[in-house]
């Protein structure tokens, strides 16, 4: 199955799919080429990554015309193209509009204090390099808001 032509959830956008690119711990940045099916290494990190990394199948989002990408905020062992249900949880907004959910596949045992440990270090990477600053951390209102237009956009450009 083409996961861009991943249909969304049927729950959404309460819950979602969320296909691992780059998992817990790894150097490489992996990253999904729908031409190809593959999950492609890109350039090595520095360091680790600190948490999993990847999309939220039937969404588009308009400011690099992909897949919303998330942060999953638990720290189980996932390997590239694996697939969970998930909830938003937050948003870390950019100022280049390229948007990152937090998400939790069991929002029930995620702590305020285990989303804001996640959601700090991502706000320390992306704020490495200028272009891709921080501008706010939202909470799960905004991140449905979010989802919710990326999956309208998903469905007006593919949508038979």
């Amino acid at each position: 199955m083409n996961l861009y032509d991943h249909p969304v959830h049927p729950l959404a956008p309460e819950r979602l799919h969320f296909v691992v690119e780059t998992p817990l711990g790894d150097t490489h940045k992996f990253k999904f080429n729908p031409d190809t099916q593959v999950f492609e290494p890109r350039p090595r990190y520095p360091w680790p990554i600190p948490f999993h990394y990847g999309f939220v199948p039937g969404t588009v989002l308009a400011a690099d015309d992909s897949q919303l990408d998330a942060i999953l905020i638990e720290r189980f062992s996932l390997e590239p193209g694996q697939e969970i249900e998930v909830s938003p949880l937050g948003l870390i907004e950019r100022i280049d509009d390229d948007h990152k959910l937090l998400v939790s596949n069991d929002t029930n045992s995620c702590t305020s204090e285990m989303i804001s440990e996640i959601a700090d270090t991502a706000v320390r990477l992306f704020n490495l390099d200028p272009a891709k600053r921080v501008t706010a951390v939202q909470g799960k209102d905004r991140a449905i808001e979010i989802v919710q237009h990326c999956i309208e956009e998903w469905q007006r450009q593919y949508a038979d």
